[in-house]
Parts: structure tokens; sequence; C-alpha cells
């Protein structure tokens, strides 16, 4: 409760959206009837809670965000090793363009991930679901354009 007496709504539907939290425990943590949660959520436009649902969609967000970090760093340990050796044997470019091929499918499986996510998370926050994911995706897609470039010249 606030100071007011008023509920902390943000926090009641941080809890609701954001954790597996059951509603009747939401309810008794925050102080109000399963009736007043009913209410807000559907006044403010919460996202669906689905309980068959694997994971909270706090938990898939950060999953895809997880997702999008680890092809960065496997492309930044794929771009320095090439970097380093620089043209090497024939062997080297074919495992260089097959470790390309496997990132830029994986990016595209969790792009397309995202892109479910961010269609879900819409009426919640769009500007901020979507700015950080994009952000992260242009760069990876960036980058294996440059690489797929350097893959295609070696012999």
């Amino acid at each position: 409760m606030q100071s007011d007496g008023e509920p902390d709504w943000l926090a009641v539907r941080t809890a609701y959206e954001d954790t597996s939290e059951p509603r009747h425990i939401i309810c008794h943590r925050f102080g109000i009837s399963s009736w007043q949660l009913s209410d807000r959520a559907a006044a403010e436009s919460w996202a669906l809670r689905r309980p068959d649902a694997k994971g909270t969609y706090g938990q898939r967000r950060r999953m895809v965000a997880r997702l999008f970090k680890t092809l960065e760093a496997k492309l930044s340990s794929l771009e320095e090793r090439m970097a380093s050796q620089g043209r090497g044997t024939s062997a080297d470019a074919d495992r260089e363009a097959r470790e390309i091929s496997a990132i830029v499918r994986n990016f595209e499986k969790v792009a397309e991930a995202d892109d479910k996510l961010k269609r879900r998370l819409k009426r919640r926050k769009p500007e901020a679901v979507a700015a950080d994911s994009d952000r992260i995706r242009d760069e990876i897609a960036q980058r294996l354009a440059r690489l797929k470039g350097s893959a295609g010249a070696a012999p």
C-alpha cells in the first residue's frame, strides 16, 4: 500500500504480468480483492495471463535478450578468429561458412521469436520492448552481412 491507502498498482501489474505468482497471492500481498485486480487489468489492458504457457512474458523477454547476446558473443568470437588467421585453408573457409550459416539460421529463429513476443507485448510497453532488441538485431544483422562478404571472398 502507498501512503494514501491505495495499492501500488505498478507493483501489482508487474507481479501480475511478469511473475507466475498465483492471482490470490498477489491479491493478498497487495491487499486487494480479486475483482479489483480483474477490473484494473481489464481497464488498463494488461497482458493476459495464460496458466498453460511455459514461463511468463518477463522470462521470455529475458530469454530472447540472452539469445541475442549469445549470438553476438559467438559472432564476436568468429570475427576475432577470422581476423587473426587471415586467409586460411579451404577447410577453414568451409568451417567458417558453416558457422556463419548456423549463426544466420539461429539469428532468424531468435528474431522470429522476438517478433512474436513483441506482438504479444505491443499493448503493454511497445517502445520499451522494441528499442533494445531492435538495436541488437540491427547490429547483429550488419555484422553477419560483413562476415558473409568476407567469407565469400575466401578461396
